[in-house]
């Protein structure tokens, strides 16, 4: 949600750098999840 949050200010700023880190940090945030999600415990 954070990750969602920086996007968004990212892209009212119009800055593409940033906005393409933030949705590769994204990105890998929510493959990490998937990833933790998806193991046994």
């Amino acid at each position: 949600a954070e990750r969602q949050r920086d996007l968004q200010e990212a892209r009212k700023k119009g800055d593409a750098d940033k906005i393409n880190k933030r949705q590769h940090k994204l990105n890998e945030a929510q493959q990490e999840l998937k990833t933790l999600e998806s193991r046994d415990y």
